[in-house]
């Protein structure tokens, strides 16, 4: 039997199984149409991946915040921002928040390292300011993965390991280095009537001998006059610029753990050379800035009561001072959501 494709037909035709192809036109056309639908969908992945990575940090406020709290169940008031020997600003510093509440984060063992006898500087807590601690971590934040030196401070010399969150110490006008609540020096008695202790925040800096100067003591919850609810505790603070200032979760020294509230709307920039050289209150309320890198400018804090709220950037800067106080007699909400 003839195959069909052999069999003769009108005009000498042969019938043919061949498809027709693309052209090169229809195939362009497709890879646009392509292009395009991957370009529709590539700003929802990325937000719905941004939302996610929001979320988890939102998580790990609560997390802090619950632990802050459990801690002060157990001891009676809340961890210091950071612990000095002295009101000199260079310490040495012997605690932390952050590393105090390590065993009601699920991280005994890292805690079992801390040598407490001794200041973070010593050799003998290299491995606890080295270690990176996810809970520590938001994952919108950027070089997270990197030991770096900070640019002042008795630990200049030494790796540290990153953080992304901070204390709330308290508000201070920033008139000059001394007048912030990381800084021991702020206890000098000198210091009385331009930072009055209703300025103090959950968790300040505290001296172990401060002589005839302020007592800075550890704040109770029930200190905590303006509400638990009303009052910020821990908030996030990335910077796209300058590492060396970021926040390093076990150092102690003034800034890189714990910030302020200013009357500044700069301070609530995740950038730290912007926010210098918008100008204004001078670097030092730069060093005690919030900020991160979510979406929409919004930052996240936990406020003494376990709740996390997002913060606009364009928030009013009177009711977030407001916020950052424990007893100023604030009645105001400052939180979003």
């Amino acid at each position: 039997m003839k195959s069909l494709l052999n069999y003769p037909v009108a005009g000498n035709q042969r019938v043919s199984n061949r498809q027709p192809a693309f052209t090169l036109v229809e195939l362009l056309v497709v890879i646009a149409i392509i292009g395009l639908l991957v370009a529709l969908l590539l700003p929802a992945v990325n937000s719905a991946r941004e939302a996610a990575r929001r979320i988890q940090c939102a998580n790990k406020l609560r997390q802090m915040g619950l632990a802050v709290i459990n801690y002060e169940s157990a001891n009676g008031e809340l961890p210091a921002g950071s612990t000095s020997a002295t009101t000199a600003i260079n310490g040495p510093y012997y605690s932390t928040w952050s590393v105090d509440i390590l065993p009601m984060m699920e991280e005994q063992a890292l805690y079992d390292l801390w040598n407490e006898e001794q200041p973070f500087v010593h050799t003998t807590n290299q491995i606890l300011r080295t270690t990176f601690v996810d809970s520590y971590l938001c994952p919108s934040d950027i070089e997270t993965n990197v030991l770096a030196k900070p640019e002042s401070g008795n630990g200049t010399s030494l790796d540290w390991a990153p953080g992304s969150y901070r204390a709330m110490s308290g508000h201070s006008l920033g008139m000059n280095g001394d007048h912030y609540w990381d800084n021991p020096l702020a206890a000098l008695s000198q210091h009385t009537n331009d930072m009055p202790s209703d300025w103090q925040g959950p968790m300040h800096t505290r001296a172990r001998d401060a002589g005839r100067n302020r007592q800075f003591d550890s704040v109770k919850l029930r200190q905590v006059k303006d509400g638990t609810s009303k009052t910020m505790l821990i908030g996030e603070y990335h910077t796209i610029t300058q590492q060396n200032r970021r926040s390093f979760w076990a150092y102690a020294y003034t800034s890189y753990n714990q910030s302020s509230a200013f009357y500044e709307s700069r301070v609530l920039l995740p950038d730290y050379i912007k926010c210098t050289q918008i100008g204004g209150g001078g670097a030092h309320t730069c060093k005690r800035a919030w900020g991160s890198l979510h979406s929409g400018g919004l930052v996240q804090f936990v406020f003494c009561d376990g709740s996390v709220h997002s913060i606009s950037q364009s928030v009013d800067m009177n009711l977030f001072v407001a916020s950052g106080t424990i007893s100023n007699g604030e009645t105001i909400t400052l939180a979003n959501e």
